[in-house]
């Protein structure tokens, strides 16, 4: 018996290979000139694949995060 769970992010593409994907919110996207960042995955499963999916993630949280300070006012600070 196999334990299927579903992913945040992560499609498989017709060849097999695990794809991670998340949009950007839409300002940024239009800033970055991608509408989202996608990853091939290269590690299937056990710790290797959630360490790769946690590192993955915090990239995609710094990309907006450096966004978010670029479009903001200099004057206004972000808590």
């Amino acid at each position: 018996m196999a334990l299927h769970t579903k992913i945040k992010h992560i499609d498989t593409l017709p060849n097999g290979v695990l794809r991670f994907r998340s949009k950007f919110p839409q300002d940024f996207a239009e800033a970055l000139d991608k509408p989202a960042l996608q990853v091939h995955i290269k590690n299937r499963e056990g710790i290797a694949f959630h360490r790769e999916y946690q590192a993955i993630l915090q990239e995609h949280e710094r990309i907006v995060r450096r966004q978010i300070i670029g479009l903001t006012p200099a004057r206004r600070i972000l808590c």
